[in-house]
């Protein structure tokens, strides 16, 4: 297994790997520690990723596409 240090050699899906999970773990510690509304965000990232599973749609592909990160 290669460690990728640099996130220029990140592809889409490693980058939606790190962006949808850093957003449920950021979401959960708010909803524990700061106020339970937050856990909305974890479900609504969880919902996401189910969609793109069934239907291939995802909006953050589409941003990461725009912003020129290889595929």
């Amino acid at each position: 297994m290669k460690l990728l240090c640099c996130f220029n050699e990140f592809t889409i899906s490693q980058f939606l790997f790190l962006i949808g999970g850093s957003l449920v773990i950021l979401c959960t510690f708010l909803g524990i520690y700061v106020h339970p509304l937050f856990f909305w965000g974890s479900i609504f990232v969880g919902i996401m990723q189910v969609i793109f599973a069934l239907t291939g749609f995802c909006p953050m592909k589409m941003i990461l596409k725009s912003g020129g990160i290889k595929e």
